[in-house]
């Protein structure tokens, strides 16, 4: 009986054993799961928010340049570096060649397909794909599954929608011209152009205030504070006029004097002779008043025959960018006049909102994290 005992004891012995090396298998696995799994999906989660804040800082300086792809591609790097994950920082390998493997990879997105293609035409690119990985050293899945690593990886793009007509500026100049003139002359013809308060004719702008018709005290006040009268945007009215207001001729004569702008030799060729008398000081030629101007839409027979009255309300079309350069505040009314150049040479992000002529004055929508 006590060979026998002994014999059950052992088995017993042996069973629990068994039992118990089956527990810890499966006790391993479960913290396999809980912990080294949840250590990659807390890791996986912040190189998500890695990816999309290298991704978004780097499409920002997307422009359709070299210099521009050269930008996303630092700045993408860079902001990577900034930010710590599993006690380390992100090393983003600037790929210049673009391979479509690589860390930083420059493309556009397919809308219709809801897919990035890579592409080396910086003249097109819109989207910055950023790519990370990291191996991670396991805790409980070596001795439950014997891997002694796994990876944590994460792939984020940023897009850049196109620059668009700004159908909003929050600053502005009290001066306007004719929509219809965009039809009637090329971009190059009109930034050739000197364009003129007082004559009648096609080629003139006039006051413009929001709402109102323009009068001296107000014009002033715009001329000093380009945002005093608030935000414009297309299909508000404005009241126009072109008659002489010489409170605010010499309110212009003053903002170029002491401006810190100048004339814009490449885009506008030699700057013209100045006025006999200009309230422009010779030692200040050259100086301009630079801002956005108001294209409001008259009508197509705004600019035939000897032009528009410049009298009465118009809605807004859009705005372009312009350069009051000479202003003539003495001798006859006739004589009395301000000089103005308009720049479509590049695009200016003034806009606070899209939809309205694409003239120069732009609208740029933010960047966005697709997927």
């Amino acid at each position: 009986m006590r060979k026998v005992t002994l014999s059950l004891a052992r088995r017993r012995d042996g069973s629990y054993a068994v039992i118990f090396a089956i527990t810890l298998v499966v006790l391993l696995g479960f913290a396999a799961i809980t912990i080294d799994v949840g250590y990659q999906r807390v890791v996986r989660n912040q190189l998500e928010n890695i990816t999309d804040a290298s991704a978004h800082a780097g499409a920002h300086s997307l422009d359709g340049t070299n210099v521009g792809a050269t930008a996303a591609r630092t700045a993408a790097q860079l902001v990577a570096s900034e930010n710590h994950v599993a006690d380390g920082s992100v090393t983003l390998d600037l790929n210049t060649g673009n391979a479509v493997n690589g860390d930083i990879v420059l493309g556009t997105w397919d809308f219709d397909a809801g897919e990035f293609i890579a592409s080396a035409d910086v003249s097109v690119v819109d989207t910055v794909q950023v790519r990370s990985s990291l191996e991670l050293s396991t805790f409980f899945a070596q001795p439950a599954f014997g891997r002694a690593a796994m990876s944590a990886q994460a792939v984020s793009y940023a897009y850049k929608p196109q620059a668009e007509g700004a159908g909003e500026v929050s600053c502005f100049l009290p001066i306007a011209i004719a929509d219809c003139m965009f039809d009637l002359y090329s971009e190059e013809e009109l930034q050739s152009i000197n364009l003129a308060l007082n004559p009648a004719g096609v080629d003139n702008v006039g006051w413009a205030r929001p709402g109102a018709t323009p009068n001296a005290s107000w014009v002033r006040g715009q001329i000093q504070n380009c945002q005093a009268d608030g935000a414009l945007a297309v299909g508000d009215s404005v009241g126009l006029n072109n008659g002489v207001i010489a409170s605010a001729l010499s309110e212009l004569g003053s903002a170029i004097n002491s401006s810190s702008t100048t004339w814009d030799t490449d885009a506008w060729g030699t700057i013209p002779g100045q006025a006999t008398r200009s309230d422009v000081t010779k030692a200040n030629y050259g100086k301009t008043l630079e801002g956005v101007i108001v294209i409001f839409d008259g009508g197509p027979d705004y600019c035939t025959g000897k032009g528009g009255a410049f009298n009465g309300s118009e809605p807004v079309s859009g705005f372009v960018f312009g350069a009051v350069y000479d202003v003539v505040n003495t001798g006859k009314a006739s004589e009395k006049n301000i000089s103005v150049r308009i720049d479509l040479s590049a695009d200016r992000e003034i806009g606070t909102k899209g939809g309205g002529r694409d003239a120069g004055v732009v609208y740029q929508p933010p960047v966005r994290i697709l997927q």
